[in-house]
């Protein structure tokens, strides 16, 4: 009989110890989680974190299952809700508007916000001021492995205030994406040659 309590209280043991050391289900309040989030796709939610978070940010997000990084993402915005005590993420409220704006106009070959336009866009807002140009046709005369890029277009945006930066989108296919090749932000990267896609064409319009 000893034998057969013992054996009992044995196993109840090892079902509890079995039990504390499974992993806690992650529960959050799903208003919480509907105001701190922008879409569905956790896929999608974690590119557009990338937007705003820095390098080690992100390397430790990447090694995240997906719960603990949709639980971090959801902090992360959280973090950056500028009246917690309202109950909207007024932040995010501003990127959703800036979605919509570039899904609706800035669509290159990617989706609207994945595009680099889109991606300043979504990250920086509507720029101080925006220009468009087109390569004029004879600025390639010194420069013939540049000469397809004759008459291609491009755009420059100028931030200024508190972000004082340029920005320059060229479009290097014939089928108007327009791509970033120059950037004055020190978390964007120039192309190293992004000088010979304007050909002899004067630069005076960079600052």
């Amino acid at each position: 009989m000893k034998k057969i309590l013992f054996l009992v209280i044995s196993l109840i043991l090892v079902s509890l110890n079995a039990i504390s050391l499974k992993p806690k289900s992650v529960i959050s309040d799903p208003k919480s989680t509907e105001i701190n989030r922008v879409f569905e796709d956790l896929q999608n939610e974690y590119i557009l974190a990338k937007y705003y978070t820095n390098g080690t940010q992100r390397k430790k997000c990447k090694k995240f299952q997906d719960e603990e990084r949709s639980l971090y993402i959801l902090r992360f915005w959280k973090s950056l809700d500028p009246n917690p005590v309202t109950e909207k993420n007024e932040f995010l409220d501003e990127i959703r508007a800036r979605i919509v704006y570039a899904d609706e106009k800035l669509r290159g070959l990617k989706h609207g916000w994945k595009s680099d336009m889109g991606r300043i866009y979504v990250k920086y807002g509507a720029p101080y001021d925006i220009e468009e140009y087109r390569i004029s046709s004879d600025a390639f005369a010194n420069d013939a492995d540049y000469i397809r890029y004759a008459n291609r277009k491009f755009e420059i945006w100028e931030y200024r205030g508190e972000r004082d930066e340029t920005f320059i989108f060229f479009e290097l296919q014939t089928y108007g994406d327009l791509r970033m090749i120059y950037s004055e932000s020190d978390s964007e990267v120039s192309f190293v040659n992004w000088r010979r896609y304007f050909g002899d064409m004067d630069l005076d319009f960079l600052r």
